[in-house]
């Protein structure tokens, strides 16, 4: 074999890797054939690292287990276009390589396409480097080449290829029509580097090849490169452009090419000619290129069509979709220099669909030049404000039959659009609204106020529910806005085209007036944002006049107006935001609050974006104020006037007081006044984690507070209402001769709050009924802290029997019964009590023995006489475990009186009187006491077996109960009341 140097034929081949960008193809062919023409086998990789590091990218390339001798080098092909789409910093390049060239010597090499980027990688110092370019020459480039890899007095062990590649840069002898590279371009890869393939698999049926796809989806831009990145592997390129008289073209080249014979470079004259059918999209005649054997038989044919299926082959039609979103999130980080994270945000509101992407940078880029100086914002945040914005913004039109729009709105709530009067001013009570992803949707046109003077804002109610993004409505009373972001769409049907654009507000009255853009027609209701806030302070009106064609008027948004609707939107509005912001903080994903916090540019001691959504979000899930007056009374300082009618939410005091000027630690004040005003209120409508997610927030913030009277009234609170919690709520009831008491108190610290007492008619039935709203609000204090409350019942012998475990009392939780709410123990009220027992001192012994513990069970039965003489010796820290009620007379009443003549406190017992396991009943709940250890332990554990619930495991206990007669327990009901 010629060139074989007398090597044994047994010997592996040198083998050498081509590694390079998809937009380097032509000088990684031309290298792949330098190599081949001097007997060395070649295999090119397309490759890019993406955003992995590139250390571990560059080890992956090696694939074979590094221990080995290589068989040859890998060739890296660096390009401006490799490190800018990488966005990579020279000096990582040097870095990785550094890293790699120690663990791997004399692997790799790099063949570096320019001299400038030579000087700024240097990579000669760490490995060979052949550095080249179009102005080097081919020669010179090839020498180059073989000198980097040590081959230029070697040959390899392959037979010697001539070279049929073009050195880049070097057209094609005919190169016609065809449109300039865009330098840009980006992704695809695995597209084109199927279509070659494709082309020569269907030489023998004719060889053609379909891009087929919507518009927009970028089937022009990938015809234009596969031209360019494949045309130093042919002759001859034609490029017919869309329209005209694409036949004629097509009839020319044909008798052309008939007329041609020879072959160019040893490869088939049909593999050296390419004929490109830019939009050929008329059907009749689409198999047209087939039925020319001359086109067929002598040249690829490579057509772009949005239309039908114009090959009969359907291997050789093409889908055209949207970017993958690694390659949406690559073109943005390069195009814009923004983050992994930015660019992920803008491909999603684009739909990844490239023409849509390549408006958006268009946009963006004009928008930026025509700022007045830097905006806020930098680069990066700007690109996910207006990717969130985008996905927010509709366009309304009158029917799903009349689909051309009247005007915009915006998404800023779940299921709510607003938009202004003209809009939908003559559509009726009917709307459809379109959403950025083309979902159309029907709706209803709310009025926020019944009196509509010009371009009043309204809302538009959709009728089916699902999920969409929405956007932060300004809440600041202040006008100190300078740059803004405007959005619509216009347009209909298909060419529905969405703008944006920035411009800066020069005038403010009652239209905001903004220079830098002028809007399109039928543009109205698109949403105004502050750049600085990132939050809509107005609705697009449309073009200033006729004079200033670069104005445009805006309606102000100061919120939605002070009506119930208004405020039920914006409590919608604010728990969309709380869940977005929580959503976020675990996926990573950019949020209105997110961008707000890194846009914040005020004053280190404002009102942060993220302690205010989060406020505003628990302050939405909480029972609204009843009346205005409720708010002003909670509000620090004086309050003087009348109140605001629109004082409907408790986010209003929080607004009134940042348009007063206060800051972060009035707003924690009133915030904490609020939580202690709920969380104890009787209408008891809260939900607990909400008041505990408040004071979370209440705790977070208080901590961030100067030192000083705020935060000293703050902790506070907090303080004096974490005291409550955690003493025991008693609930007593007594008989007097009109009726009957009752009381719900805290007892156990230095302090009693009596929580409610009432005067009623005799004890008969309503008990729970008539003491649930205070309980409730007792139960409710202690939930807010995390604890679980201890309530204990005194009540007469006749109410004994009243399965107090069995009540529901909470109003956010009506199904759960209070034996699963809170530990429960039950005692006799010391009136009826006779005297021996309460001067008993083995009352005050016992009690003693069973707070101490350890427990022992003792079983008892109803037998008077035996039972009183096995209690009266049983060890101090007994507790008798009895099978019955101890309720309605009978023998629970002498197990009651036996039990309590000998100073028992605490007897373990059961309402259930249909039961027949008492055996199991004794030998269960023996275990149950010896585990307890102590009396409240018994409680505990008693409690933790009712939340079993309906486990066969603990059907033993049902209708168990504790009696619980504390000697401490005082009372709150005196006689002379």
């Amino acid at each position: 074999m010629a060139g074989t140097g007398g090597r044994h034929a047994t010997e592996p081949l040198r083998e050498h890797q081509i590694v390079y960008a998809g937009y380097d193809r032509p000088w990684a062919a031309w290298a792949e054939r330098v190599l081949a023409s001097h007997g060395y086998r070649v295999l090119l990789t397309r490759w890019h690292p993406g955003r992995r590091p590139l250390f571990d990218a560059l080890t992956a390339l090696r694939g074979f287990d590094p221990t080995q001798p290589p068989t040859g080098k890998i060739v890296l092909m660096l390009s401006e276009n490799l490190l800018q789409f990488g966005i990579r910093d020279p000096d990582e390049w040097r870095e990785a390589f550094r890293r790699v060239v120690a663990t791997s010597p004399g692997l790799f090499a790099a063949v570096v396409i320019g001299e400038r980027l030579e000087l700024r990688l240097r990579l000669s110092e760490l490995l060979p480097v052949a550095t080249t370019a179009v102005s080097v020459g081919e020669a010179d480039a090839e020498r180059r080449l073989l000198t980097a890899l040590s081959l230029d007095n070697e040959a390899g062990d392959g037979p010697r290829r001539p070279v049929t590649t073009r050195f880049p840069g070097v057209r094609p002898g005919v190169w016609r029509g065809v449109p300039r590279r865009d330098e840009h371009f980006t992704g695809r890869d695995d597209l084109l580097d199927a279509l070659p393939e494709k082309l020569r698999q269907a030489r023998r049926a004719g060889a053609v090849c379909v891009l087929r796809g919507e518009p927009g989806s970028g089937k022009t831009a990938i015809a234009a490169e596969y031209a360019h990145r494949y045309s130093s592997e042919y002759d001859v390129v034609h490029w017919v452009p869309s329209g005209g008289d694409q036949y004629g073209r097509l009839a020319e080249l044909a008798a052309g090419f008939g007329k041609i014979t020879q072959q160019s470079s040893g490869l088939p004259v049909q593999d050296r000619r390419l004929i490109v059918l830019d939009g050929w999209d008329d059907g009749s005649a689409a198999a047209m290129p087939l039925s020319m054997p001359s086109l067929a038989q002598h040249a690829h044919l490579l057509l772009t069509s949005r239309g039908g299926q114009h090959s009969p082959i359907p291997e050789r039609v093409v889908p055209v979709g949207p970017f993958r979103r690694t390659e949406s999130v690559e073109y943005l980080m390069h195009m814009l220099g923004v983050t992994a994270e930015a660019a992920e945000a803008m491909a999603r509101s684009c739909a990844d669909q490239p023409a849509v992407l390549r408006r958006a940078v268009e946009g963006w880029q004009e928008s930026e030049a025509s700022l007045p100086g830097p905006a806020a914002a930098d680069r990066s945040v700007r690109v996910e404000m207006e990717a969130l914005s985008r996905r927010c913004v509709v366009s309304i039109g009158g029917s799903k039959t009349r689909p051309s729009p009247r005007g915009n709105g915006f998404f800023v709530a779940p299921g709510w659009v607003l938009t202004l009067w003209p809009v939908v001013g003559d559509h009726g009570k009917s709307v459809v609204v379109r959403t950025h992803d083309g979902r159309s949707v029907t709706g209803e046109v709310v009025r926020l106020d019944s009196e509509f003077e010009g371009p009043d804002p309204v809302l538009v109610r959709l009728r089916e529910r699902f999920d969409h993004d929405c956007l932060w409505l300004d809440d600041h009373a202040g006008t100190d806005f300078r740059t803004v972001l405007a959005l619509g769409a216009a347009g209909a049907g298909s060419r529905l085209e969405r703008w944006l654009r920035w411009g800066t507000v020069i005038g403010q009255a009652d239209l905001l007036r903004i220079r830098g853009f002028r809007v399109p027609a039928n543009s109205m209701g698109g949403p105004v944002l502050d750049l600085d806030r990132a939050a809509v302070v107005g609705a697009v009106w449309g073009p200033a006049d006729a004079v200033h064609s670069d104005e445009t008027l805006a309606v102000p948004l100061p919120l939605l107006g002070d009506g119930r609707l208004a405020h039920e939107v914006m409590r919608e509005h604010d728990l969309y935001h709380l869940r977005r912001h929580l959503d976020t903080q675990s996926s990573g994903d950019a949020c209105w609050t997110s961008i707000q916090q890194r846009l914040h540019r005020g004053a280190p001691d404002d009102f942060m974006p993220e302690p205010r959504t989060l406020l505003y979000g628990i302050l939405a899930t909480l029972e609204p104020p009843s009346q205005p007056q409720d708010v002003l009374d909670l509000l620090p300082g004086p309050q003087s006037g009348a109140p605001d009618e629109g004082l409907l939410a408790w986010r209003d005091g929080v607004r009134l007081l940042i348009s007063r000027g206060h800051g972060p630690a009035d707003i924690a004040l009133y915030a904490a006044r609020v939580w202690s005003s709920r969380i104890a209120a009787p209408d008891g409508g809260d939900d607990p984690s909400a008041l505990r997610m408040l004071r979370t927030w209440l705790e977070g913030t208080a901590r961030t507070l100067p030192e000083g009277t705020a935060r000293g009234q703050v902790t506070g609170i907090l303080d004096d209402r974490h005291a409550e919690a955690r003493m025991k709520i008693l609930v007593e009831f007594r008989e007097t001769a009109g009726g009957h008491r009752w009381s719900v108190s805290h007892y156990g610290g230095p302090r009693q709050w009596p929580m409610g007492e009432r005067y009623g008619g005799p004890v008969t039935s309503g008990l729970c009924e008539a003491v649930s709203p205070a309980l409730d609000a007792a139960l409710r204090l202690t939930e807010a802290f995390d604890e679980t409350p201890q309530v204990e019942f005194s009540m007469p012998y006749a109410l004994l029997g009243e399965p107090v475990e069995e009540w529901r009392t909470g109003t956010p939780r009506p199904d759960i019964t209070l034996g699963r709410r809170a530990r429960v123990g039950v005692a006799l009220e010391e009136s009826v009590l006779p005297a021996t027992f309460l001067d008993n001192p083995e009352r005050l012994l016992r009690w003693a023995g069973v707070t101490n513990g350890p427990l022992m069970p003792v079983s008892v039965t109803h037998e008077p006489a035996p039972l009183r003489v096995h209690l009266m010796v049983a060890p101090m820290t007994c507790v008798p475990v009895y099978c019955g009620t101890l309720g309605g007379g009978g023998a629970g009443l002498s197990v009651l009186e036996a039990a309590g003549s000998n100073g028992y406190g605490l007897v373990l017992w059961r309402r259930d009187t249909t039961h027949e396991n008492c055996d199991m009943f004794h030998e269960r709940a023996g275990e149950l006491v010896r585990g307890a250890g102590t009396a409240e332990g018994l409680l505990a554990a008693v409690h933790e077996l009712r939340l079993r619930g309906d486990d066969p495991e603990a059907a033993w206990a049902r209708g168990i109960a504790v009696l619980y007669d504390s000697p401490d327990r005082p009372s709150y009901i005196r006689d002379d009341d």
